[in-house]
């Protein structure tokens, strides 16, 4: 009888402390993503921008922080790639001007992969900076157009980006970078964004210009 009592004891036991376990871990889970989001709540405020929750199984979690800043559109995101134990979360910056630059554009950063697409005849619109033109693989419509807008401060406002974090991309629809990791500090994020903000103020005021002078060009032709 009292065996038969401890094999009882021992069989309700295990599943018991089984539970108590992965309940502890499931809290543990939830008070780390709520201290999270009350960060990504507080840097939203902080930064000007506005954002909501998604609900999940397990709650909820934060939207994107968007808003206007200096006329551009802004957008900071989290992500999550891969899945289980390979699952990785990431933060990305979107800084969208008020109309598409709309020059074909496409600036990404020079992979083994681009130098084999370069071989087999991809445009890669060469500046004249060899630092520049190593780092990155640059396409648009007009190659004299791309080269106006990327002026001296541009290309090193975007040399400077991409040793931050060599997943800059520029297109006719501004700017996009992503890190791997959930970025809640304001400060850090204010200071990426002003640095893509400046960068899309940069080729757009060049566009502005360029357009400009081919317009004065034509009138005293």
């Amino acid at each position: 009888m009292l065996g038969d009592a401890l094999n009882l004891l021992l069989f309700l036991t295990i599943p018991a402390t089984a539970l108590l376990f992965f309940g502890m871990i499931i809290y543990y889970r939830l008070k780390q993503n709520q201290a999270r989001h009350q960060r990504w709540d507080k840097a939203a405020q902080t930064l000007g921008l506005e954002h909501d929750f998604k609900p999940t199984a397990f709650g909820q979690r934060p939207g994107p922080m968007t808003g206007t800043r200096d006329g551009f559109h802004v957008c900071v995101h989290t992500f999550t790639r891969g899945s289980g134990k390979s699952a990785r979360s990431f933060t990305s910056i979107e800084v969208t001007p008020a109309s598409s630059l709309d020059l074909g554009l496409n600036i990404t950063p020079e992979r083994f992969l681009t130098r084999v697409d370069k071989a087999l005849g991809t445009q890669d619109i060469q500046i004249g900076d060899k630092t520049f033109d190593d780092t990155f693989l640059i396409q648009g419509n007009d190659p004299n157009q791309v080269r106006a807008v990327l002026t001296p401060t541009a290309r090193q406002q975007l040399l400077a980006l991409h040793k931050r974090k060599p997943t800059l991309k520029v297109n006719d629809g501004g700017t996009y970078q992503e890190w791997q990791g959930i970025i809640t500090n304001a400060k850090r994020l204010d200071v990426l964004i002003n640095e893509h903000i400046a960068l899309v103020s940069q080729i757009t005021q060049a566009q502005s210009t360029h357009i400009m002078s081919q317009q004065h060009a034509k009138a005293l032709a």
